[in-house]
């Protein structure tokens, strides 16, 4: 029986005590700089999952959820799992940050799916590897501290964001304050790797470097297509073409527009 997507819904969660406590301190002058040095990990426990955070350390993603003790992407979050749960997946997380949405996935995704996670900031992703850890998950992950782009593995530079830490980017930026360098794939070889009997479905956040990641696949040179995409489009204005229009030739249906992000579903032609 085809279960009611409602079911999937992330539900609203109280924020634990010691997390209010630490908060309060941790924003609060002059606590506020005390409390972040003393206690500079808190951990946060939010849908099933449990998250380490590092608010004083100038990264959206783990401040926002450290304030709100919710994910800023919860909508996308929950469209991404209506298509996932209880399907055999083949799942790339690239640009996963410390793991929000690489933590959720595995969490529901059936035990035959399997998550590659893709992290190139070497900070990041001691974060990523720790959350995946923490929690009992269902489906095999692997974090690979490397970027997704061109057409052969090699090596490129990371412009890194002191700000915050997940606005760094493959791109060139006004306000990179260091550059490193990272290994990088080509999603062509990650396609190759997927079960034919499993949907391909990729999450993508590299803060305007997404179309270099997809150019195989209007290159004529992708075996495979994703099924399923979730792309960032917050930074589009960095794209060298319009992405969301090529992969809508491609046979891409827009089925979620919201909190800065699009999910595609490729139909059968």
């Amino acid at each position: 029986m085809k279960k009611d997507l409602k079911e999937y819904q992330l539900m609203e969660q109280p924020l634990l005590i010691v997390h209010r406590i630490h908060r309060w301190f941790a924003t609060h002058r002059p606590f506020s700089r005390i409390t972040l040095r003393l206690f500079p990990k808190i951990s946060i426990r939010v849908h099933g999952v449990e998250f380490y955070v590092y608010p004083g350390q100038r990264n959206y993603s783990e401040v926002s959820l450290w304030r709100m003790g919710e994910f800023s992407e919860k909508k996308s979050l929950e469209e991404l799992l209506r298509r996932i749960i209880g399907k055999k997946s083949f799942i790339l997380d690239i640009g996963a940050n410390v793991g929000i949405f690489s933590v959720i996935l595995c969490k529901y995704a059936s035990r035959e799916s399997i998550l590659h996670a893709f992290e190139p900031n070497p900070k990041m992703a001691v974060k990523l590897r720790k959350n995946l850890g923490i929690n009992a998950l269902i489906t095999a992950f692997k974090v690979h501290e490397a970027a997704i782009g061109g057409d052969s593995e090699g090596y490129t530079e990371l412009n890194i964001c002191a700000k915050n830490a997940g606005e760094s980017s493959l791109k060139g930026i006004d306000f990179s304050d260091e550059k490193i360098v990272v290994p990088i794939k080509p999603l062509n070889d990650l396609l190759a790797q997927a079960p034919s009997d499993a949907q391909v479905v990729i999450k993508c956040d590299v803060e305007g470097y997404e179309y270099e990641v997809f150019a195989p696949l209007f290159e004529g040179t992708s075996l495979r297509f994703p099924d399923i995409i979730l792309l960032e489009v917050e930074h589009k204005a960095r794209w060298e073409f319009d992405l969301i229009e090529k992969l809508l030739h491609l046979g891409y249906k827009i089925e979620f527009e919201g909190e800065g992000n699009c999910l595609l579903i490729r139909h059968n032609l």
